[in-house]
């Protein structure tokens, strides 16, 4: 991956601006829209890849709020870069990442005490990205699946393939790889299938930390039984799916690092 960023140069004047978001339009395809996300950084040392589908509202906004604070300093783009990823990555929804991870023992495994640092000292280690790098809109709405759109739309397609591949390319073979959600696990397995990565560095994945899953948070970190969920809830048809996942995480993990895992 250059480490020209090419990408953050042609922005750089309406970062510095504060620019309207349609300023950092990328291209629109049928119902779809790209807009440019100023998280270029690759973390060619991280251990953990942490993925996620698209960056969402929070992530965005505080993606140029941070650039355009940062690009009034001397800062090499790639110091820029590096803190607006550690900045902004995943914010909004980063108490939930760290309580699941810390839930299966996951940071100790890569050398993190907990996964708050993660987040700070320990950012070394951690490389959070999307399948879709850029902000990605379907409608009115950040785009949410299914890996088949990526797939079937040249527009998302070309940021799968272009942006997101060539830099898990850079990462090491020893890298493990955490999903949020099926959509994104589906695409890591395609990514598998084609030697990109190994099925091994593939842990599996843990359900959206957004605050409007509702209750699928709750039911994961089994604080919340079937038993415990409304009738009308529709996390019920969603537990055999999510009971699947945390089994797949933790059998992974044990397999990897035998009595280190945590979890029921």
């Amino acid at each position: 991956m250059s480490e020209k960023y090419e990408l953050f140069e042609q922005f750089k004047v309406a970062l510095r601006s504060s620019s309207t978001e349609s300023a950092f339009l990328l291209g629109k395809e049928k119902e779809y829209a790209v807009f440019y996300v100023p998280f270029e950084y690759v973390n060619v040392d991280a251990r953990l890849v942490l993925v996620g589908i698209t960056p969402g509202p929070k992530q965005q906004k505080c993606s140029y709020d941070v650039a355009h604070r940062l690009l009034s300093s001397s800062a090499p783009d790639s110091d820029i870069l590096r803190e607006i990823k550690r900045s902004c990555a995943f914010v909004g929804m980063r108490d939930r990442i760290n309580d699941m991870l810390d839930h299966f023992g996951i940071p100790r495994c890569v050398g993190v005490a907990s996964a708050s640092l993660f987040w700070d000292s320990g950012f070394k280690h951690l490389f959070p990205t999307s399948i879709v790098p850029n902000a990605t809109f379907k409608g009115e709405k950040y785009f949410n699946g299914p890996f088949s759109a990526v797939l079937e739309t040249p527009l998302l397609r070309g940021q799968f393939e272009e942006a997101f591949i060539p830099s898990i390319r850079n990462l090491s073979k020893e890298a493990l790889y955490i999903g949020m959600g099926p959509v994104v696990d589906e695409a890591l397995r395609w990514c598998a299938s084609r030697g990109i990565l190994s099925d091994r560095q593939i842990l599996g994945y843990l359900p959206h930390a957004s605050g409007s899953s509702g209750s699928q948070f709750a039911y994961f970190m089994r604080k919340k039984r079937l038993s415990d969920l409304r009738s009308s809830d529709p996390v019920r048809h969603r537990a055999r799916d999510l009971d699947a996942a945390y089994e797949k995480l933790k059998l992974n993990l044990e397999s990897l690092f035998p009595g280190r895992v945590h979890g029921d």
